[in-house]
């Protein structure tokens, strides 16, 4: 299924870019709306409070929060004018920390990944002067590329309690919804601008399913619980 819908997206893109006048003039032009273009995103990371778990605040144990930003690729269509489609392929990097106290000793704990994000995305569109709005939803698929952990701890203080971190990765499929707007230039130049929230289904709730903890060493499998971003594009349209 991924293979089909990656050869059916690359003939778009092919098509679109190979022979505007065409399709322009054909049934494509009279019917469907193609942008291509590349998108920005940045916004905020949530991982939430998992159930059970240790009572002790570390090992992302509790809420935590981070941030995430990247850029890439996106193939917008728009049928009759009312419906749309829409797939990016974004590389972004994203992080999570927690601020915790050993000892009365600050430490600062680290994840980080490196992801792609292939949302395919369903849309109502409202054309209106100028411009046109959108309201979206759809899956989304966060494969992460690498992931790594670290600890910042106090220089030149010997901690007796010393513990491990380091993360493993996981491939999310996260439930996106958003709403946008399209402002249209002359020339066929389009500037999206996006707000997006995203709810992971796939990560497990309980905290030994997100942690392995051996002694005093965790081992945390790295998602996203929410994430929300802000994406500025700029495409043209065929």
């Amino acid at each position: 299924m991924g293979r089909v819908v990656t050869a059916v997206v690359a003939a778009a893109f092919a098509l679109a870019v190979a022979s505007p006048g065409a399709a322009r003039e054909g049934w494509l032009g009279k019917y469907v709306d193609l942008t291509v273009g590349a998108k920005g995103t940045a916004g905020g990371n949530v991982w939430t409070k998992p159930s059970s778990g240790p009572g002790a605040d570390v090992g992302f144990a509790k809420v935590r929060g981070g941030y995430g930003a990247g850029g890439g690729l996106y193939l917008d269509a728009r049928f009759i004018k009312f419906i749309g489609l829409e797939m990016d392929f974004l590389f972004e990097l994203d992080k999570v920390w927690e601020d915790i106290t050993i000892n009365s000793f600050p430490f600062t704990n680290t994840l980080e990944a490196l992801n792609l994000r292939i949302p395919l995305l369903v849309k109502g569109v409202l054309p209106v002067p100028m411009a046109r709005l959108a309201l979206v939803i759809g899956p989304e698929f966060v494969i992460p590329l690498s992931t790594s952990s670290s600890v910042d701890e106090p220089g030149n203080v010997i901690i007796l309690d010393r513990y491990g971190l380091s993360a493993n990765d996981k491939v999310s499929t996260m439930l996106t919804m958003g709403f946008g707007v399209v402002i249209e230039l002359p020339l066929g130049i389009r500037l999206p601008i996006d707000l997006r929230a995203s709810h992971n289904l796939t990560q497990p709730k309980d905290y030994y399913d997100r942690v392995s903890v051996v002694g005093k060493t965790y081992r945390v499998t790295y998602q996203n619980s929410w994430d929300f971003r802000l994406l500025l594009g700029l495409g043209y349209e065929f």
